[in-house]
């Protein structure tokens, strides 16, 4: 990584490093495997209009053995 790649990193994450020390945000958990919070969908939706269709509602993610790796 360049220096100023590493400046730019530092400007976007320490803001948000500031935030998480001072204000203590709720965190939401989700199961494995999972989409995420259900709170998500309902945010999608209001930052960018978009909601997710049925399929992705009913996504499974693959299980993964961390032994084999």
């Amino acid at each position: 990584m360049r220096a100023d790649e590493l400046d730019r990193a530092w400007e976007i994450f320490t803001p948000i490093l500031h935030y998480i020390e001072h204000e203590k945000p709720e965190i939401l958990s989700y199961p494995y495997g999972s989409r995420g919070p259900s709170e998500l969908n309902d945010f999608i939706k209001k930052q960018s209009g978009y909601s997710r269709n049925t399929a992705e509602q009913n996504y499974t993610w693959p299980t993964t053995d961390l032994g084999k790796l």
